[in-house]
């Protein structure tokens, strides 16, 4: 919760789920923002992206992949 009650803040493990029950998204939040690796995937279970956040900004080099496993573009 945050400081003024007003709102629900993100902290822990999160994953985000697509329609169709397929795992989407999964990572970590810290006090409402991400932190370290994150991971996306396409509906098929690829894996669609992967990098690291600090304090909710993207750092490092993020890897892309088209739903077939090849290799992606941003």
């Amino acid at each position: 919760m945050s400081a003024d009650g007003t709102r629900w803040i993100r902290h822990g493990l999160f994953r985000c789920y697509h329609p169709g029950g397929a795992l989407a998204s999964e990572g970590t939040y810290v006090d409402g923002q991400e932190q370290g690796l994150w991971t996306d995937y396409h509906e098929n279970g690829q894996i669609a992206a992967k990098g690291h956040y600090d304090s909710g900004k993207e750092v490092g080099r993020w890897e892309f992949w088209n739903a077939d496993g090849s290799p992606g573009e941003r």
